[in-house]
């Protein structure tokens, strides 16, 4: 599954392959949610859906923050480097790319932790659940 088939002169990773038809299928699936979604998701950042008087001590932006926090890494920044640094400028080109695919992936597990509006697992519920 893990092996490199030739293209144009070089090796292309077969996971690479599946990671982007993975993507592609969810992103029909939801219809293109990252970018249907995307002014919405910004504003909701902002704080402009945010009241006062909601219950909770964590912001929008705070949460964000903590998303990004667990999905990027050490080991993500050391990649881009390397990639950078072997690849140029195509390399940012295809990071990009494939970082505009990975919201799509990303959207899926974060959706399916929500039920009714309400966190039904996923790690804040385990958070909220097993507090002491």
């Amino acid at each position: 599954m893990f092996y490199s088939v030739p293209v144009g002169g070089t090796t292309f990773p077969s996971v690479v392959g599946w990671l982007i038809i993975a993507a592609l299928v969810f992103a029909l699936y939801f219809g293109f949610v990252q970018f249907r979604k995307f002014g919405p998701a910004i504003s909701l950042v902002k704080g402009d859906y945010s009241d006062p008087n909601d219950a909770g001590e964590v912001s929008h932006f705070q949460t964000l923050a903590t998303a990004l926090s667990g999905t990027v890494g050490l080991g993500n920044m050391a990649g881009i480097a390397v990639a950078v640094s072997l690849g140029g400028p195509g390399a940012v080109f295809w990071m990009i790319l494939a970082a505009r695919r990975a919201g799509r992936r990303q959207h899926v597990p974060s959706q399916s932790g929500v039920s009714a509006g309400h966190q039904c697992h996923g790690r804040p519920f385990v958070v909220r659940t097993h507090r002491r």
